[in-house]
This record gives structure tokens, sequence and C-alpha cells, in this order.
């Protein structure tokens, strides 16, 4: 819509500055005062931007995990379709989320020629997933996703979930508490911000104005 205003701006502007303005001729200025109007509604659009980023812990010692616990060491393993790693952050900032960022580190590795594969929950949208073998051995695992705006007023829930079941004898795997989160979207409460494109029109409306107010007075 701004842009539809915005171009037709542009067009009586370029249009009545090839026109010689009589004195008594009401119709160009009634054109002039209309061109004026349309600037000014072309100025009322805005953006809201204010970007940031909401960093936190995941996995971690807060996680609700369901997974298999080795009495002796206390680790968690993950081989079956029901395991999973979860928690809720709150008071983020965020109005909305579309990107994060994901750190974390498989610390055991027992699979045998096979793939334990991951889905990533925000609020129980599924934004994406990854995938582990015995080949990959044990090290860091980064993700990076992007997907279409949650909103949440600031509270978000992130999980991990399995959705495959390794053959028994067939291995699992375990992962380090001390992950890290990074959330981006937009933050609560944006306060709008005019565009460059919106600053110019808006100018142009207060030219407008006052050529028309000159003529028609």
């Amino acid at each position: 819509m701004q842009f539809f205003f915005a171009t037709a701006t542009q067009f009586a502007l370029g249009f009545l500055a090839n026109l010689r303005v009589k004195k008594g001729g009401n119709v160009r200025k009634i054109v002039v005062f209309l061109c004026g109007i349309v600037s000014a509604f072309a100025s009322a659009g805005v953006v809201y931007s204010s970007p940031i980023t909401y960093i936190g812990a995941f996995p971690s010692s807060q996680s609700i995990i369901v997974a298999s616990v080795d009495p002796s060491s206390g680790t968690n393993f993950f081989f079956s379709q029901n395991h999973s790693i979860s928690q809720i952050f709150t008071d983020t900032g965020l109005q909305y989320a579309n990107q994060i960022h994901l750190e974390f580190y498989v610390t055991e590795n027992t699979l045998f020629e096979n793939f334990i594969n991951w889905n990533v929950f925000i609020n129980e949208v599924n934004i994406g997933s990854w995938s582990w073998s015995n080949t990959n051995g044990v090290g860091q695992v980064v993700l990076n996703i992007d997907f279409p705006n949650i909103v949440a007023a600031g509270s978000f829930a992130i999980a991990m979930r399995v959705i495959n079941t390794i053959p028994p004898g067939s291995g699992s795997i375990a992962l380090g508490p001390n992950g890290v989160l990074e959330l981006s979207g937009e933050s609560e409460g944006a306060k709008p911000i005019p565009e460059p494109a919106t600053v110019m029109l808006f100018a142009i409306g207060l030219v407008g104005f006052a050529t028309a107010r000159k003529l028609l007075l």
C-alpha cells in the first residue's frame, strides 16, 4: 500500500511540475492540494525494526531430559523415539523469533552403522532437524535454523526429540549439558521507525501542503 501511495505521489508531482499554474485555476489548485494529501498518507507508513538476540544455555542443568540414565555415571543416553530434551525460556524480551543458533557436544557415541535423527521444536512448531551417526564420532554440533516468525510474547519452549529408535544392541549417543542457545527476532514493544523513503515522502507532503495553501489563499 505504501508503495502505491509513493508511486502515485511521484507521478502527481511530476505531472504538476510541467503545469503552469495560473491565478484562478481552481482545478489545478485542487490537484495540488490532493497531491499534498497523497504525500501525507504515503508518509504515514512505518516499519518495525528492533532486532535482538536472546542468549541462554541449552541443553543445560535446567533442561527436562527424557533418556536412559547410566546409574553409575549419571550420563543420559539417547537411542529411542521417546527420548528428548526440552526447556522453557521466559523473559527473553522477544515478541517473535525467526532464527535459532545451537551449539552443544556429543560426548559419547556407541552407534553401530546407524543414524539417530532429531527434530527441533519451538513452542511445538517443528522448525528443523539434525542427525548423527557412528562415523561422526564425538564432537560439537552446530545448528543454524531460520524459520517463519513464531510469536510468543517473551516465552519460548525449546525442544529436541529423537524421531527414530535404534535397534537393541546398536548403540546410543550422549549429549553434554553445557550447550549454547541464541534465539533471534524482534523485541517486545518495538517502536515504529520511519523508513528513509517515508521521511522523503513526508518532506514532499509538507511542500505539497505549503504550495496548496499558498495557491488556495
